[in-house]
């Protein structure tokens, strides 16, 4: 296991700026049980327009299964994972539905309202969340939550030094949005919580305990949700 502060020094070198105390990271990651995250900006550098795609990395998808896997090892339980995006969008619905996440909302301004509709409907509170984010929209999904993951961007300096100055965040990534950021997020927290060799090594032995792992992952199916301007619903795609 690389020392923490190690894996802190090495993701400075690369550009990332490490706003909260390191210890918070790996007493916060005790109790996490879901991932929530935005969309576009995150998994992408959020272009839009007819017939333009808006995708997701296969770099970004290992990230995201390395640190669940990461966190059942400890819990036993699937970290659930949400995503909160303001459009509909068919290729978060692809890695939801590939992924196993818990639940997708769209069309959501608002984004309070999906943490409300979280925090009633799947036994879990923002504390116990890490939320991976990039822009004004989200603040009101990100505020309260445990760990608070900005992806950087070099065209808004003026809105990261005001998440960083505000105390709005907890890591800035050096990666820039539109390349694979979640990775290094996710790198990140699986570095600082002792959990990156572990974790690493039984998926690349394909260990019983990743097995498992995938077994239960594969049992969950997304549910798909919309805000309709008052409350969130059902979607049907």
């Amino acid at each position: 296991m690389i020392p923490n502060t190690t894996v802190s020094d090495l993701f400075r070198s690369n550009g990332a700026k490490i706003v909260a105390e390191e210890s918070v990271f790996a007493e916060n990651l005790k109790s996490i049980k879901a991932l929530i995250f935005d969309w576009d900006g995150v998994f992408n550098e959020g272009w839009k327009g007819d017939n333009v795609l808006s995708p997701f990395s296969e770099v970004d998808s290992m990230g995201i299964n390395m640190l669940r896997f990461a966190l059942w090892l400890k819990s036993g339980s699937v970290p659930q994972v949400f995503i909160v995006t303001g459009l509909k969008n068919l290729s978060a619905q692809a890695i939801a539905n590939r992924e196993g996440f818990t639940a997708l909302y769209l069309e959501v301004m608002n984004k309070s309202k999906a943490v409300e509709h979280i925090e009633e409907n799947y036994k879990v509170t923002q504390k116990e969340m890490i939320c991976f984010f990039d822009d004004i929209l989200d603040i009101p999904m990100v505020k309260n939550c445990a760990l608070r993951m900005f992806i950087h961007r070099k065209s808004n300096p003026l809105f990261e030094r005001y998440v960083v100055e505000n105390k709005l965040c907890d890591y800035v990534t050096g990666t820039e949005s539109g390349k694979p950021a979640i990775r290094e997020a996710c790198e990140f927290l699986l570095g600082m919580g002792g959990m990156y060799d572990e974790a690493i090594s039984k998926r690349i032995s394909f260990s019983d305990e990743f097995k498992q792992f995938m077994s239960e992952r594969k049992e969950i199916k997304p549910s798909l949700f919309r805000f309709n301007g008052t409350d969130i619903e059902p979607y049907q795609a």
